[in-house]
């Protein structure tokens, strides 16, 4: 009999040691479920994350692809108008040419006529091609500003489209780094 009760100790001894290495085995078990569990919500989080960011990132893209066409736009619209004001001033050069030939011819008949009605007239149209003379460099200085304006104007929006041409470009190699640590974590799953 205390042969038996002694094997029965051992046994419940054995069932005793057996019972807690199943404990530590259960803890640890639960301890590794629960920061695995732990990590699947912050891989998750960190994915909607970066979701959101990739979805900003694209949008930003598609505003900056539209202010750029609009710039474009503007360029060439710019470059047209410029085009026609040198057109414009050259016309005006041309024309103020024509008319001081024509001053020279009057003055030089002038000097070659003894009429006085012929003197009047040809001094009167002296004066009005005179005004008229100084109305067109009024005009050319004016379309002269413009010019510039438009230059200025011009130079200032390419300025602009560059910026543009580079923040596009640090947002797609941005985005494609962002979606290159994207994929590669999850490869990593």
């Amino acid at each position: 009999m205390n042969k038996l009760i002694a094997e029965n100790e051992m046994r419940i001894q054995c069932l005793n040691v057996e019972k807690d290495n199943l404990e530590k085995r259960f803890a640890s078990a639960k301890q590794e479920a629960e920061k695995t569990h732990e990590e699947l919500t912050n891989m998750r989080s960190l994915k909607e994350e970066k979701e959101t960011t990739i979805t900003y990132l694209k949008s930003e893209v598609e505003n900056l692809r539209t202010q750029h066409k609009e710039f474009k736009d503007t360029l060439y619209k710019e470059a047209l108008a410029k085009e026609s004001l040198r057109k414009q001033i050259s016309q005006l050069q041309g024309q103020r040419k024509t008319e001081d030939c024509s001053e020279k011819k009057l003055k030089a008949a002038t000097f070659h006529t003894s009429d006085e009605n012929n003197f009047t007239d040809l001094l009167t149209e002296l004066t009005l091609l005179k005004e008229r003379n100084k109305s067109m460099e009024k005009e050319l200085k004016d379309m002269q500003e413009r010019y510039s304006e438009i230059s200025l104007r011009f130079a200032e929006v390419e300025g602009e489209r560059q910026q543009l041409v580079m923040t596009v470009r640090n947002l797609r190699s941005t985005g494609d780094l962002i979606l290159h640590n994207q994929l590669g974590n999850w490869k990593l799953s």
